[in-house]
């Protein structure tokens, strides 16, 4: 039905639409972290060592960048807005 090549095209040329279609879809985002998804990321990036890593976890949360609910953590308006900026 469709080749796999696109033919050239002149600048300003006008092209008949033959077939069209729009799907709704949304994004989403990204799933929350664990703790021990948060560690690895933390490993991953070399962000602290083995003997600093939960204290960088707690101090995120005292300082409010992120609050851990069912054992997952939850950026605050706070955190957002030090991503953001």
């Amino acid at each position: 039905m469709f080749e796999n090549t696109i033919p050239d095209f002149e600048l300003y040329e006008e092209l008949q639409v033959i077939n069209s279609c729009m799907d709704a879809s949304r994004t989403l985002p990204p799933s929350l972290l664990n703790e021990t998804d948060l560690i690895t990321l933390m490993d991953k990036y070399g962000i602290g060592t083995d003997a600093t890593i939960h204290e960088h976890i707690s101090k995120i949360q005292k300082r409010n960048f992120a609050q851990q609910t069912n054992k997952q953590f939850k950026p605050t308006q706070l955190g957002l807005a030090l991503v953001i900026g």
